[in-house]
């Protein structure tokens, strides 16, 4: 059964829906930019329902800004991306529950982030497309645009400082990231220096002719379902 409630997270109201398998194993989604609890064409609730059928909890919810959590969208920050996604990490370790982390896009970044900060303390990873942001942004004007939405600058160059490919390095836990050759958000550059920093516990997999997150059906249902058994075979 969903739970669907509010979370008084930094002081902020965090929407959440937590899908409980009724043990102490969870894993904590991390959406995408402009994204929320249902991820791209739904595909988190895919995946967290199948995580429940294989006996996992999970914990999605919407950033700050986001879907229909407090806040305007153009005042959030990478930076507290990473602080609402570490502090959601802790609650629930502090209960006695084994943690993972699941990420897709900027979401996917976040994860990593806070991934590298928690050590082994979480018991694996995930992040679909992850940003990286290796390069620094060209800012123009006070706010970048993208379909609709208005984003502050302090959120790219926040991303950039935080420097996805270093905390990847970092990262002591199981890691699997899929990464799209036709991705129109992260370019090759981008994508062969995570590659490069890939250590003998990461596993990359290429999705070969698709783009950042509209994959086809089929595509997803085998994206699906190879991080769901990832993340239930690294729990103890």
């Amino acid at each position: 059964m969903d739970s669907v409630k509010y979370l008084k997270i930094k002081g902020k109201n965090t929407f959440s829906i937590f899908s409980d398998s009724g043990n102490k194993k969870v894993v904590i989604f991390c959406h995408g930019f402009r994204g929320d609890t249902t991820g791209p064409n739904r595909f988190f609730v895919r995946l967290a329902r199948k995580l429940n059928e294989k006996g996992i909890s999970s914990l999605r919810f919407d950033q700050y800004g986001c879907g229909n959590s407090e806040g305007d969208f153009e005042n959030s920050t990478f930076s507290n991306w990473v602080n609402t996604t570490t502090a959601l990490a802790n609650k629930y370790l502090k209960r006695g529950y084994q943690v993972s982390l699941f990420g897709q896009s900027m979401g996917g970044a976040c994860v990593i982030v806070v991934g590298s900060k928690l050590g082994s303390r979480i018991s694996s990873l995930v992040a679909w497309s992850p940003g990286i942001i290796k390069d620094k942004p060209i800012i123009k004007g006070k706010y970048m645009y993208e379909k609709g939405q208005r984003m502050k600058w302090d959120y790219w160059i926040e991303a950039y400082q935080a420097n996805v490919v270093k905390s990847f390095s970092k990262l002591k836990t199981k890691t699997l990231l899929f990464i799209a050759t036709k991705d129109e958000y992260v370019p090759p550059s981008d994508q062969k220096a995570i590659i490069k920093a890939t250590k003998s516990h990461q596993t990359i997999e290429t999705l070969e002719g698709e783009v950042h997150s509209q994959w086809s059906y089929e595509v997803a249902e085998k994206v699906i379902a190879k991080t769901a058994n990832f993340l239930v075979s690294n729990f103890k």
